[in-house]
């Protein structure tokens, strides 16, 4: 069986733009995860400085663990 020159032609074309495609979604996701990993980061070293102050005014209170 032979395929029309044009046919293939267009299947190469739709597979092409659908692997550009994929490759934009992954790339975006990639890129939001990436600035997520980034906010969690601060926001847990923000997290650590609050509750080492904490622990340091409690301590300085008579407290102990």
């Amino acid at each position: 069986m032979t395929h029309h020159p044009t046919a293939v032609s267009r299947r190469r074309a739709f597979g092409g733009a659908f692997h550009e495609y994929v490759r934009g979604v992954f790339a975006d996701q990639s890129d939001r995860a990436r600035a997520l990993r980034v906010s969690r980061a601060r926001w847990l070293r923000h997290l650590a400085r609050a509750s080492s102050g904490a622990l340091q005014r409690w301590e300085g209170e008579g407290g102990n663990l």
